[in-house]
């Protein structure tokens, strides 16, 4: 079962990403709503790159048009859902602190 909701997960998210490029943002939102929840019932966890195209705010897919993503100079990558408002801040480096990158210029 757990292979079946991974490859579901998966197949999801990319008809929300071709949905969300056509203008069905309704659509692309609804996958991705059934996606968590597909990996909540099977507790099947998101990869890292699915989890970053799904706000956890309001369940709704970060697309090209629903998210603005920025780099900061501190070593942050800034994610905000333009529907919720949310923002989510991940490190560019894992491990490093984010702050080391500027001392080594």
């Amino acid at each position: 079962m757990e292979t079946i909701a991974r490859e579901r997960i998966a197949h999801l998210l990319e008809q929300a990403e071709r949905w969300a490029l056509e203008g069905r943002q309704d659509d692309a939102n609804r996958c991705a709503q059934l996606a968590r929840l597909i990996g909540k019932r099977y507790r099947q966890k998101l990869t890292r790159e699915q989890r970053l195209r799904v706000c956890r705010g309001c369940d709704g897919f970060l697309g090209p048009t629903t998210a603005r993503v920025r780099l900061s100079r501190k070593g942050w990558r800034t994610t905000t859902c333009l529907q919720c408002g949310r923002v989510c801040r991940q490190p560019l480096r894992s491990g490093a602190p984010a702050r080391r990158a500027l001392d080594e210029r």
